[in-house]
């Protein structure tokens, strides 16, 4: 761009932001004013134009769910705006969008971690990582009779071929001739990327010792990531993850595996419409541990989850002693 070009842009940018004006202000909240010259720098006219596409998708995202923006915190909206103005990638760039949204619905759902997560992900590892949600949030909708089932499955729903074959759809790869299999090494790389993030984990199996025998899962954190770079965390005041019966189950389930240190030994299961069952399974049976339903918040969930793993705790330490 010549001096000329660059000056119209900038005029055209000022015009550009005018409509925008009022969702930016609720953003920044009291630092609008500084948007200004944080944007005017002339890095790039196309950073500019890029930052403004980011506000316009997070306008769109709340208007479209009917959600009132609040203002964001400083450590979290400066590095979204900071990655998303120098996204090249569609797919990407609308993720960061979500993630602005989530963070303006809920800013405690984004940990800050999260834009310099987002900021190395190719668009191939971020769709193998939404693949590897959806199959996690498929399976803890299962329930299983006895642990030895459930693990059988696990593996196998989690195995790399499976994960293998999502990767080569994503790739838009031909069909394998025989049994050479170009993308497994790409594959294997993507799943490093996602694992050294803290987003993705092997499912330990003592049989296995290859790489492409394990099986893969998303961590905690992942499923979070996930859920706030699709937006899929809905607006409501008393800071429920989700109304719906799956959702809350969804949010259950990892909970629980979380708590478990990662160990399978808890499913949660829809009993109704607005009743979820926590399910403990061991070797030789199923127990349900706790009732939960769509009306509680957030923080009656944690706490109710809190009293039964203080309970479940006490009971192996009294089994242990006896022991």
């Amino acid at each position: 761009m010549d001096p000329t070009e660059i000056e119209l842009a900038k005029i055209g940018a000022e015009t550009a932001v005018a409509p925008l004006r009022d969702v930016i202000n609720r953003l920044f909240g009291p630092w609008a004013d500084e948007l200004g010259s944080l944007m005017a720098e002339p890095i790039r006219v196309w950073r500019y134009s890029r930052s403004l596409k980011l506000f316009e998708k997070v306008s769109r995202i709340a208007a479209s769910r009917g959600i009132p923006l609040k203002a964001v915190p400083l450590k979290t909206i400066l590095p979204i705006l900071k990655y998303a103005s120098v996204e090249e990638n569609d797919d990407l760039h609308d993720r960061w969008a979500n993630l602005l949204a989530s963070a303006a619905i809920d800013a405690n759902r984004v940990r800050p971690f999260f834009p310099d997560a987002l900021r190395q992900l190719g668009t191939t590892e971020a769709r193998l990582l939404d693949y590897l949600h959806d199959v996690d949030a498929e399976f803890s909708k299962r329930s299983f009779s006895n642990l030895r089932d459930l693990q059988t499955e696990d593996y196998a729903i989690h195995s790399f071929a499976k994960v293998l074959d999502a990767f080569e759809r994503i790739l838009g790869a031909l069909p394998r001739i025989g049994m050479i299999q170009p993308n497994t090494g790409n594959c294997l790389a993507a799943l490093d990327v996602l694992i050294a993030l803290g987003l993705a984990t092997i499912i330990p199996n003592p049989n296995v010792v290859s790489p492409t025998g394990f099986s893969y899962r998303t961590t905690a954190l992942g499923q979070e990531f996930v859920e706030v770079c699709q937006c899929r965390v809905k607006a409501r005041s008393a800071g429920v993850p989700g109304e719906t019966v799956e959702s809350i189950s969804d949010y259950l389930y990892h909970e629980a595996l979380r708590r478990c240190g990662g160990s399978l030994c808890a499913l949660s299961r829809p009993k109704s419409d607005t009743t979820i069952e926590l399910v403990l399974q061991d070797a030789s049976r199923n127990r349900v541990v706790g009732t939960f339903t769509t009306d509680m918040t957030k923080v009656q969930l944690d706490s109710e989850l809190d009293s039964i793993f203080e309970r479940l705790d006490s009971e192996q330490a009294r089994h242990t002693k006896s022991v």
